[in-house]
């Protein structure tokens, strides 16, 4: 039966402002569709729907007009069910957010169906929430094995316990949703002459107007210290007269941000990213009632943590020795320890599926025992006869390790390869898929049975090393019907299943085994001396087999009095030998922690041990807040070499992420944007979800963004559309941001770029298409605060943000390493988030111009050879001479700062529309698409033939017109070299920060070798003398050939300008 009736459109929902008419209808988004509604009762009804109607507003029409057909009476209240439909993807799904459009739910036919709702609606909800937020389906991770579902018990159980801690009163709960991000009391490092300033303190007085009082204060003071001396004003005692200076917080303006700490203001990034700007810190006074209080968060315990499982927690304050979680309740009669076990490891590879390639040819399979990225044994492999059609081999592999002797995070690494044939062009072997597996499961029992492993395909052969992917991950393809998979048998040798020794056994064996080692005091002055050489070697130069055994023989001198040595001691360590393996585990309970930034490189690819990985993550423990989001993209890139889901580095980012809100938006959003990638999809998809759960209602701000970048993906890709039709001159392309649905997308929207700024609207008639293939969108959104200026952001879609991202994150911590050695080069690089796939946010940098702009506007693409220009560009925006004495002292030290970091980066393809210049005089280099010395090339010949820009302009504007003689000049190149010397200093940090990085895929950065390129630029392997000298003749370069970089920009402005 239907009801086909001639309905009214179902209504927009309200205040949204009317359609624009547009030329072109891709711009109408408004457009009408008819939906089929099936009831309950079995009547089918038909209603004309806009398409951003909402499902409520659908449901509340179709009861309507269900009250006019026949069996109404036997349907029970609209809240009694849920809508099911047909999603583009072909998947059935009940709808449980009324709240989304039809335009977000992207049905695959205009057809939905009615149906009593079934459990739990709140938790229903939450997990589709869920879902949407972190771009997964829950449902998917409640099929999958015992590791996933005992790690996701483990984290709600460490969600829960973070959420009573931060909701214990009205103070924490109060930090954790508004306080200011704060720096550790050592970091900052102000001169006498830096605490002490002005600042503006705003208030609404007795008129209703806002009234600003300018303070002299001293930032070694605290907030309540400023809200006490505001207090002493008149105007201010006289709007508040019945009001204490304790009922009162600061705000900074512009931003959510309240100084809510009890430190002092320097320890406030605000206020140091003020001083650095020499900008003056602004804040407003406000009251805490009605304003700072927040309700509690209610925790909803999902189903699926009250299902029967082990309550195996990752015992992290049990020390090194506590490897097997499986001995954690378990009956320790009915397993026996891998250290009984005498038999010498082997597998069967059984045979192979899904092979593509000429039936001519024959495969094999290559088979490896690893540990990080080194093998345990040599490889072994099948024979090399099988037919790709369905390859049996049946054969026995035997690995030259006996199973007593395997260490915790051993795993088993295969590659299929194609065999060359005679007289093809191909001299080696072709490598196929790769596939690795855990030689323990996650409980630390040997994993034994029948395996059938979905393999990788090759897709970049870097990662190859000794024919096998040691590096490469554990978790298997996820695309079963394309994959190439891979059949194996791993015999039980025993009748029980083994397990890894116990804590006891293990710190027993160890003691034993340390009785003969040589104490300290046994080594002679130069074989100490021999040890601190190949400590302050190149951290990139491979330990000889001497060099290790001397390591080796010292690691007590190593533990007492050089624990820096300890990442190349661990690289000394025979990991196939358990006397070695329990001796590092005993020095590591002794071992003094390392400072956070030494203690990062044990948690890359070359580090598997899961004691070293525990001692890694004790270290960062100390890290501040302010450090932590410094290096938390590395971080979150270290969780790919975790031989397991449940980690210590994942529980210390998931509470760090649930303690403070500024380290979960980043967390959620570095974890975020590779959900794409089926290799981590999993392990980045639980935490998330586990954040998700946690961190309270900053769940529906996330759900905001999210929604914003779905919006801002459809509208960019309409342009591309609009673009390739060659139509976009017929219309007005900011139409397409001017639609209903998008404007109240973007309203109430935290900016995923700076959480704290709160976005109150976006203005279309401001915004603008840029001149790009790619149709970028300059986004201009009005503050939330009427104090804030407006705010402009770029989204970029079909443009790979991470190269960008990764530079700035590291030219910042090059900013912040020159800072804290009290040197200010003015840097301050501006703000860039990867989202997603080829999508992402970057930070407009106000009030500045680029070289060729301001050449071309001054003299054309000839203005590239006139010297003079640039100086007199800022002469125009700097009328009086000491502000023009600012700028140029602006600009000599930003330049220097810009000279060294773009060298030690090895940033290419500096054109002079890559170079922007502000008005006060900062230099800002911005697009990073070419790193560690990837310089553009033509015709073979290199375009660029200094190692880092410094022109005759540039010159001309750091000696004030006096040339490459003056005394100015010889401060600028002292200047260059102290903060080339400070970075040095800093080497092994700026090699481990790149090093983490290798798994991301970023095409510039796939290999160590890659990174050789800033070892080689800080001089590594030199002493301080020989470093220094070399800058110098590369500095000397840079000046000597900055012709050729006029040539370029010369060329450049002509490409750009046609003429």
């Amino acid at each position: 039966m239907a009801a086909r009736r001639n309905l009214p459109p179902v209504p927009v929902p309200q205040g949204l402002p009317p359609v624009p008419q547009s030329p072109h209808p891709a711009l109408i988004q408004d457009e009408k569709i008819n939906m089929d509604i099936l009831m309950p009762t079995g009547m089918l009804i038909t209603l004309a729907c806009y398409k951003q109607a909402s499902l409520s507003d659908i449901k509340a029409a179709v009861w309507q007009e269900a009250r006019n057909q026949p069996l109404f009476e036997m349907i029970k209240d609209q809240s009694f069910y849920s809508f099911f439909g047909i999603t583009a993807d072909g998947n059935k799904e009940e709808l449980v957010n009324e709240s989304h459009s039809l335009a977000d739910i992207d049905l695959f036919v205009p057809l939905l169906k009615l149906k009593e709702r079934a459990g739990d609606m709140k938790e229903k909800k939450l997990n589709a929430e869920i879902g949407a937020l972190i771009g997964r389906k829950l449902a998917d991770f409640d099929v999958m094995e015992a590791e996933v579902q005992d790690c996701r018990r483990h984290w709600l159980f460490v969600c829960e316990e973070v959420l009573n801690l931060r909701q214990m009163n009205d103070e924490t709960l109060r930090r954790y949703n508004f306080s200011a991000l704060t720096v550790g009391p050592d970091e900052p490092n102000l001169s006498q002459q830096a605490l002490n300033g002005e600042l503006e303190v705003s208030f609404l007085n007795a008129r209703g107007q806002m009234y600003p009082l300018k303070l002299p204060f001293s930032y070694d003071r605290s907030a309540s210290d400023l809200i006490n001396l505001s207090f002493s004003q008149p105007e201010v005692r006289k709007s508040f007269k019945r009001y204490q200076p304790k009922d009162f917080s600061l705000k900074v303006q512009g931003s959510e941000e309240y100084l809510l700490e009890n430190v002092p203001l320097q320890q406030y990034k605000y206020v140091l990213h003020c001083i650095a700007r020499h900008i003056q810190p602004k804040f407003c006074l406000i009251p805490y009632e009605g304003i700072l209080t927040v309700e509690k968060d209610v925790f909803i315990r999902p189903i699926h943590a009250l299902q029967s499982g082990k309550d195996a927690k990752w015992q992290s304050d049990c020390g090194p020795f506590n490897l097997s979680r499986g001995t954690i309740g378990k009956d320790q009669m009915s397993y026996i320890s891998t250290w009984n076990v005498r038999q010498t490891y082997k597998i069967k590879v059984v045979g192979a599926a899904n092979i593509n390639v000429s039936d001519t040819m024959k495969v094999y399979v290559r088979a490896g025992l690893g540990h990080g990225d080194q093998t345990l044994c040599p490889t072994t492999s099948t024979s090399k006869g099988a037919s790709p059609e369905k390859p049996e081999w049946n054969e026995l592999l035997e690995f030259d390790v006996p199973i007593l002797e395997m260490p915790r995070s051993a795993k088993l690494c295969f590659i299929i390869y194609q065999q060359k044939q005679p007289g093809r062009k191909s001299k080696e072997d072709a490598p196929l898929a790769w596939v690795n597996l855990n030689a323990f499961d996650y409980d630390g029992v040997l994993q034994a049975g029948r395996f059938t492993l979905n393999a990788w395909p090759i897709e970049d052969d870097h990662a190859i090393q000794d024919q096998l992917n040691y590096i490469g991950s554990t978790v298997p393809n996820a695309h079963l019907s394309k994959s190439i998979q891979l059949t194996i048998e791993i015999p039980h040798f025993s009748s029980v299943p083994i397990l890894f020794p116990s804590a006891s056994e293990i710190q027993a064996f160890a003691v034993e085994m340390a009785q003969g080692s040589v104490s300290s005091a046994r080594f002679n002055n130069q074989e100490i001396d021999e040890l601190r050489r190949i400590i302050e070697q190149d951290p990139l130069d491979e330990l000889d087999e001497s060099d290790k055994e001397i390591l080796w023989k010292m690691r007590n001198v190593c533990c007492d009095r050089h624990p820096e040595a300890l990442p190349k001691l661990l690289q000394s360590v025979t990991w196939s030998n358990r006397s070695d393996v329990a001796q590092v585990y005993l020095l590591l309970e002794r071992w003094s922690r390392l400072n956070p930034e030494q203690a990062m490189e044990l948690l890359h690819f070359q580090y598997a041990d899961l004691a070293v990985r525990q001692y890694a993550v004790t270290c960062l423990e100390s890290l501040s807040d302010n450090k932590l989001l410094m290096y938390l993209l590395q971080l979150v890139q270290a969780l790919k070499f975790e031989p397991y889901l449940d980690c210590p580095l994942a529980e210390f980012l998931l509470k760090k992420a649930l303690s403070n809100k500024s380290i979960g938006h980043y967390l959620f959003w570095y974890l975020r944007a590779e959900m794409h990638l089926p290799i981590v999809s999993v392990r980045y998809g639980l935490i998330l979800e586990a954040y998700c759960r946690g961190c309270g209602r900053y769940r529906e701000s996330l759900a905001k963004q999210v929604d914003a970048l779905g919006k801002w993906k459809q509208v960019t890709g309409e342009l591309q559309k609009v673009q390739k039709a060659k139509k976009s001159k017929a219309v007005d392309e900011r139409d397409f941001l001017r639609t209903p649905h998008l404007l109240k997308a973007m309203e109430d929207l935290r900016s995923p770029l700076n959480p704290a700024l709160m976005l109150k609207n976006l203005l279309p008639d401001k915004c603008k298409v840029m001149d790009s293939k790619m149709r970028p969108l300059w986004l201009s959104f009005v503050n939330m605060d009427p104090l804030g200026g407006t705010v402009l952001q770029i989204f970029k879609n079909g443009d790979d943000l991470r190269q960008d991202m990764l530079t700035l994150q590291v030219m910042n911590i090059m900013d912040n390493v020159w800072r804290e050695a009290g040197l200010d080069l003015r840097m301050n690089p501006y703000a860039c988030l990867s989202m997603g796939d080829q999508v992402g946010l970057i930070e407009v940098v106000l009030d500045s111009t680029t070289i060729a702009k301001i050449q071309k506007q001054q003299s054309g693409a000839r203005g590239a050879f006139d010297k003079k220009l640039l100086y007199s560009w800022l002469k125009s925006k700097n009328k009086s001479q000491a502000e023009l004495n600012k700028a140029v002292d602006n600009f000599t030290l930003s330049c220097a700062g810009s000279c060294v970091a773009t060298y030690v980066l090895g940033i290419g393809d500096r054109h002079s529309d890559n170079i922007m210049l502000k008005s006060n005089g900062q230099l800002v280099h911005i697009d990073f698409g070419h790193f560690l010395g990837n310089f553009k090339s033509k015709f073979g010949v290199k375009r660029e033939r200094v190692p880092f820009v410094l022109t005759d302009d540039f010159i001309h504007i750091i000696t004030r017109e006096e040339g490459k003689t003056s005394f100015e000049f010889v401060k600028f190149k002292n200047l260059c070299e102290k903060a080339f010397m400070l970075l040095r200093q800093k080497g092994d940090l700026f090699i481990t920060l790149f090093t983490m990085m290798l798994s991301t895929g970023i095409p510039e950065l796939r290999t160590i070798d890659d990174i050789r390129y800033i070892s080689n630029a800080l001089c590594l392997s030199k002493n301080d003398d020989q470093a220094k000298e070399d800058f110098r003749k590369k500095l000397a370069e840079a000046v000597k050939h900055s012709w050729s970089v006029s040539i370029n920009w010369y060329f450049h402005n002509v490409a750009r300008t046609g003429n």
